[in-house]
């Protein structure tokens, strides 16, 4: 709940909006839900897109660190 709140201050998000870009999920149904409780949609799905790009792109380069440290 921590990031939760940061984001909230930080950003100025709406609480809605900052739990629904936060937890691991699909997209679309993350969407689906921001479009249900009037969120903002773009918010929820940059975030979400973000994560996944973050993760795709920087996990093979911390396997790498890690392997090389053994």
């Amino acid at each position: 709940m921590l990031a939760h709140t940061m984001m909230q201050s930080i950003a100025g998000v709406r609480g809605d909006q900052a739990l629904l870009a936060l937890p691991p999920g699909g997209l679309t149904e993350m969407v689906l839900i921001a479009l249900a409780v009037q969120a903002d949609v773009a918010f929820v799905a940059t975030h979400h897109l973000a994560r996944i790009l973050f993760v795709i792109l920087l996990a093979p380069l911390v396997f790498l660190v890690v392997l090389n440290r053994r």
